[in-house]
């Protein structure tokens, strides 16, 4: 049963985060021929990072979508609305029952063909990557980036700087 914490704050404190703006600033940190870096400017959204990855679905079409970076989320969140636009349907979906902050709740899950994060001059694209999707009423319509992407890497986030840094994990 994955967990999905984090969520009740966001609901409860009824933070959106609007349209999502262009790519983040994304810069390549020291190429020494070590694993992939990347330093993301973020947003915020009260005490909240929020970064924005390409989303690329059954449907063949990219969605950029905005993120609360949520080490305390065992998986990437997504309001139920957008499962259409990703061109997910009933047979490329299963319901699954979530532990919340706020109790059980049913949600659905898929497989996303890939996501990319960074921006286009660098950007590591991960393939295949599961995605739940909650509903909107109880995602506030959040979007959650959760651990089953975030822990490919070792996160740094940097609060007085507004990024976040990730290391690639071989």
């Amino acid at each position: 049963m994955a967990t999905v914490t984090g969520l009740v704050t966001a609901v409860l404190f009824g933070w959106t985060l609007g349209p999502a703006a262009p790519s983040p600033h994304v810069e390549l940190a020291v190429d020494n021929g070590g694993p992939k870096t990347l330093t993301i400017k973020t947003d915020r959204a009260g005490p909240h990072h929020i970064i924005r990855a390409a989303l690329l679905g059954p449907n063949g079409h990219t969605q950029v979508v905005s993120f609360i970076v949520d080490t305390g989320a065992t998986d990437m969140v997504l309001p139920e609305s957008m499962a259409d636009r990703l061109g997910f349907t009933p047979d490329n979906l299963r319901t699954v029952e979530l532990q919340t902050a706020n109790g059980v709740a049913t949600a659905r899950e898929g497989v996303l063909k890939s996501i990319q994060l960074g921006g286009p001059d660098n950007n590591d694209v991960i393939e295949r990557v599961a995605v739940v999707f909650l509903g909107d009423d109880e995602t506030g319509g959040v979007a959650l980036m959760g651990m089953n992407v975030l822990g490919r890497y070792k996160v740094t986030i940097e609060d007085d700087a507004d990024q976040i840094i990730l290391v690639k994990r071989h």
